[in-house]
């Protein structure tokens, strides 16, 4: 009854077998390999402290899902981004021993 303050750890542990399933030795950006035609939703790494608005994640489906639409619809803008290095420029992480993708 005394409670002054409660807080919130969030912590997410990586689960091998999600890479086995999707066979992920790396992901560039968001992509399996970097492979736009591979849809694999992950929660961030890190969350902003100063806005939790919602630990939902309804807000930002809609917007993912429209992203995801777009470069299935048009295949040649990847494709361009490709061409022009900028998927060169992703942040790309690798399972590790101890971590995986």
């Amino acid at each position: 009854e005394e409670v002054t303050i409660i807080i919130k750890a969030l912590g997410l542990i990586a689960d091998w077998e999600a890479d086995r399933f999707h066979k992920l030795k790396e992901m560039v950006g968001e992509w399996p390999s970097g492979d736009f035609r591979r849809i694999v939703s992950v929660d961030p790494l890190g969350m902003h402290a100063a806005n939790f608005a919602s630990f939902s994640a309804g807000p930002g489906g809609w917007s993912m899902g429209m992203k995801w639409k777009y470069f299935f619809d048009f295949p040649q803008e990847y494709k361009y981004l490709q061409d022009i290095g900028v998927i060169d420029m992703l942040p790309k992480m690798k399972s590790e021993e101890e971590k995986p993708v």
